[in-house]
């Protein structure tokens, strides 16, 4: 009896000292999810206090303007002006949110620069604008810049 309790005992103590049996950090089978209370308060390790200044982030027209340009440009100039009524037009016809409508323009530039089409990021922001066809539709984005990444790089 003795032989066959050490025979099971000392592999599962190898196998609790060899994953870290007592370690600091949990192995990702003792990882819980914490974002899914529905409590809006704080945890304890963050703090109610407001963004300071620096942590704002700038608009997302702005960053665009500043992906086209290469440069810091002013924040109300005609530059960013115009991608945010690009940004506008492109949301107002998608199911997509404006952060999801400005990453997924600039990822198919980058994507159609990639394939040796030199076009600017303004001039892609427009030609996915045009594709959308305004009306009753609200189109995912994902799907009309796969297909303009297709067509443009043919």
């Amino acid at each position: 009896m003795k032989k066959l309790f050490i025979i099971f005992s000392v592999p599962i103590v190898f196998l609790l000292v060899a994953n870290g049996c007592g370690d600091e950090e949990p192995t990702p089978f003792q990882i819980q999810r914490t974002d899914t209370a529905p409590s809006k308060a704080p945890r304890q390790t963050e703090t109610a206090m407001p963004p300071q200044a620096d942590e704002v982030k700038e608009t997302l027209e702005w960053q665009l303007a500043v992906i086209q340009y290469g440069a810091t440009v002013p924040k109300d100039g005609p530059e960013v002006d115009t991608f945010k009524k690009l940004l506008d037009s492109i949301d107002n016809k998608t199911i997509n949110t404006r952060q999801e409508c400005s990453d997924m323009t600039v990822k198919t530039w980058q994507l159609v620069n990639e394939q040796g089409v030199n076009d600017d990021l303004l001039f892609t922001m427009r030609q996915l604008d045009e594709a959308l066809v305004e009306g009753d539709i609200k189109w995912d984005l994902a799907e009309v810049a796969s297909m303009y990444i297709v067509l443009r790089t043919q």
